[in-house]
């Protein structure tokens, strides 16, 4: 309520309009789409005729779009399945099948369900995991079935007009007709466990682990392999698979980083506290330059369960730009009562 939103979209302004900056120049980051969609609008609204070439964007539309622009992402059409059935037709990654945390939570309770029936010896087939014309999974697989996607999974054209991370829970209809076909072991427990090794599974690749950093034969070594396994031979890509996918292909590639630098040359990020490592490894690689803004408040994080790291990620900011960045603390709040406000700090102060 202290209008960090509001300071951004005012600050965009008077780069176009003071500093004569180009409008294609800049790029706004936030966390979600509707985050993204209101910022837009307060731009037009603000400023009609300059402000339609900035690019307002969520780092996972960034990174998904700049790994389809150079080519990371190629799915042969023809592999993919019908529109109607959770593919796509056309090139230029349309055929990708986006994994959002439902789908993710999906797959996991399979894998749940196989891993008990393997520990009693009797082994099962996940329902994820049926008949098809794909290539089969790996010899080291726990079934010898082959994959077929679940209605449901997103794919890439679909996820660059509809949204992202906060649009990922949208498959509630699907998720309940699979788990009805698993009454007998689809418990509360199952689904809680699902959710933990989904969360966990995510940080653990944020953190750049893979299936050899677990204990083979342990839970999680037969979750992470089997996921991986599932989602490739579904030719498949999750949301900490965009940011990291892209951050490498900046890090590693210094034809495609150029580009990017030659056209982003100022970069603003509106709720920074729900930023994790591997975000800010993208602001680093797109601001060698150190024209960069970033918005937060450190008492409003709601993503460290997805590895957003609010208080390091403060800590690196100033260690990476620290020679030149400027803090500015917006104190006044217009959206709440003082006695709001007076129980609020009172909280905080006891965290």
């Amino acid at each position: 309520g202290t209008g960090k939103t509001a300071t951004l979209t005012y600050r965009v302004g008077m780069m176009i309009k003071e500093a004569k900056i180009k409008p294609d120049s800049i790029c706004v980051f936030t966390y979600t789409n509707k985050a993204a969609k209101v910022m837009r609008e307060r731009l037009k609204e603000l400023y009609p005729q300059d402000s339609s070439c900035v690019l307002v964007t969520t780092f996972h539309s960034f990174c998904f779009q700049l790994l389809i622009d150079n080519d990371f992402i190629s799915f042969p059409s023809s592999s993919s399945p019908s529109e109607g059935d959770g593919g796509s037709v056309g090139g230029d990654g349309d055929s990708c099948l986006i994994f959002t945390e439902t789908d993710q939570r999906m797959i996991i309770e399979d894998l749940l369900v196989a891993w008990r029936a393997k520990k009693r010896d009797k082994p099962t087939t996940p329902s994820s995991l049926s008949s098809s014309s794909r290539p089969p999974l790996s010899s080291s697989s726990s079934s010898s079935s082959v994959l077929s996607p679940r209605r449901g999974f997103r794919t890439a054209r679909s996820f660059m007009q509809q949204g992202d991370a906060d649009d990922s829970n949208n498959n509630s209809e699907d998720e309940s007709s699979s788990s009805s076909s698993r009454s007998s072991l689809s418990s509360r427990s199952l689904k809680s466990r699902s959710n933990e090794l989904c969360t966990w599974l995510n940080n653990a690749k944020l953190r750049g682990l893979d299936k050899h950093d677990f204990d083979e034969g342990s839970q999680k070594h037969f979750i992470f392999t089997h996921y991986h396994e599932i989602k490739e031979a579904m030719q498949g890509i999750d949301f900490s698979d965009m940011v990291i996918q892209a951050r490498d292909l900046l890090l590693e590639d210094d034809q495609i980083r150029e580009k990017y630098l030659s056209r982003i040359r100022y970069v603003i990020v509106d709720e920074y506290q729900d930023t994790g490592h591997v975000q800010f490894d993208v602001l680093r690689l797109l601001c060698p330059h150190g024209h960069i803004t970033a918005v937060g408040d450190p008492n409003q994080a709601i993503y460290t369960w997805r590895s957003s790291t609010a208080s390091s990620n403060w800590i690196l900011f100033h260690r990476h730009f620290g020679t030149s960045a400027t803090t500015l603390y917006l104190t006044k709040n217009y959206r709440s009562t003082p006695n709001i406000i007076k129980v609020a700090n009172l909280l905080l102060h006891k965290q």
